[in-house]
């Protein structure tokens, strides 16, 4: 009595810590535990502070400076005597002309951070995706091995009948034996698919930290482009990885004028005070000073034309790497888009395909009841039955993450974007299945 007080608590435990996660709350979860998004949140403060170091070089440089000494002097035939010298000074440097090198470096470093918080914003949408597969894979092997499990339990029960038939003579050896092979293959799927569980589970805890314990489909009410141009429209303007390609380009050319300024002379403004004091009895002297610094550079063994061609070809490289990333996301978002409206249809054709291999599977069993059927013939309608239940999961599973992937092509599958969409009111099937209506034909990009 007492073991089973101590198992039952023991459950009540293990249920209450165990909470269910929304695929909502997941990616909350995700933005502020991730380790791999957290390291691209650091960068990104890393280039904050590297934009800050570029500010300084508009301000004034201040150094001051002290010494103190304790000195006894012995010089042969005179007496001895001690001294206690001080120096201290304040300088002052003001830049004023650099040739345009503090604020080509300040503007670099400012797009630099802008790249940063597009590449942040870019890694949100790649893990998040990750983050959705992982949990609607939970979901859907979950889904699948309770068809598994049923198919299993009902086709044992099923064998028992079998069997006393058979005993009666009224099924043959061979029906016997093959309703015996099937139920066997039963078994290993049911047994592979609770492998495929487990690895999904496995793969869930690696992304979101937590066990995948009571998970809830996603409810989604998503505002997807309703054509192909919009699509493209709205990856070319608002997708992370091109935004982070255009300011890549803007800060190369900026590099440009920072190595140009290596052929500018500098300017700068400075100002200077400094005491000496007691040095040897000495009266105390003070001295300061107000002027202006020049420098002009005449020969450097060719490092600055080098620095300055190096800068002009990396430009060029931005530019050619923003094409390409425009022609890539142009394509992702073409090729999301119409997967949207393959998967939509797909889904709803899956759905009459099931519900019809329901009516045959039922059919055929009165069938063979009445013996105008045999059981292997009511067989082969449940496997039909159980593939259509399992491609049918599977093609959901696909079609929400098409959703998502169209949304991540135009930029709005961010942190800032999940209120938007995640609806929390009940929708229904219809709407889920549907959101967004075949407005043209599906074309390849």
């Amino acid at each position: 009595m007492n073991k089973n007080l101590i198992l039952a608590g023991f459950a009540t435990l293990i249920a209450s810590n165990a909470s269910a996660i929304t695929l909502k709350e997941g990616l909350d979860i995700v933005f502020n535990e991730n380790p791999s998004l957290q390291s691209v949140k650091n960068e990104l403060k890393v280039k904050e502070q590297e934009k800050k170091q570029a500010v300084s070089g508009f301000m004034p440089d201040v150094e001051a400076k002290y010494s103190l000494e304790d000195q006894n002097i012995n010089l042969e035939g005179a007496p001895s005597g001690d001294a206690s010298p001080s120096t201290g000074s304040v300088s002052l440097t003001q830049p004023l002309f650099t040739g345009g090198a503090t604020l080509a470096g300040f503007k670099a470093a400012k797009y630099n951070e802008q790249a940063a918080e597009s590449n942040y914003k870019l890694q949100q949408q790649n893990i998040f995706q990750s983050a959705a597969s992982s949990y609607l894979s939970v979901m859907t092997a979950q889904e699948v091995l309770e068809f598994n499990t049923r198919q299993v339990a009902t086709n044992t029960e099923e064998m028992k009948r079998i069997r006393q038939r058979f005993e009666l003579g009224d099924i043959t050896l061979p029906n016997l034996k093959e309703f015996e092979a099937r139920l066997s293959g039963y078994i290993a799927e049911k047994e592979a698919a609770y492998g495929n569980l487990l690895a999904a589970k496995s793969s869930f805890i690696t992304i979101f930290g937590r066990s995948a314990d009571d998970l809830d489909w996603p409810k989604l009410q998503p505002q997807l482009p309703m054509s192909l141009e919009e699509s493209l429209n709205l990856a070319k303007s608002n997708n992370p990885d091109v935004l982070q390609q255009k300011v890549l380009l803007k800060a190369s050319k900026e590099n440009i004028n920072v190595a140009r300024a290596g052929f500018m002379p500098t300017v700068a403004a400075v100002a200077a005070w400094s005491n000496n004091s007691n040095n040897f009895g000495a009266t105390d002297t003070n001295v300061t000073s107000i002027g202006v610094q020049a420098s002009l550079p005449l020969f450097k063994g060719g490092e600055t034309t080098a620095k300055y061609k190096q800068s002009t070809y990396q430009k060029m490289q931005a530019e050619d790497a923003l094409t390409q990333k425009i022609r890539d996301i142009e394509a992702q978002a073409s090729n999301a888009y119409n997967d949207v409206q393959v998967q939509a249809q797909r889904v709803k054709a899956l759905k009459v395909r099931l519900d019809s291999f329901r009516i045959t599977t039922d059919a055929v069993e009165k069938q063979e009841e009445a013996g105008e059927a045999s059981i292997i013939d009511v067989l082969d309608a449940r496997d039909d039955e159980f593939s259509a239940k399992v491609d049918l999961q599977v093609a959901k599973q696909a079609f929400v993450l098409a959703k998502l992937e169209l949304l991540a092509s135009v930029g709005k599958f961010t942190y800032n974007d999940i209120d938007s969409i995640f609806n929390t009111a009940v929708i229904q099937e219809t709407e889920v299945l549907m959101p967004v209506p075949v407005a043209e034909p599906v074309e390849a990009y």
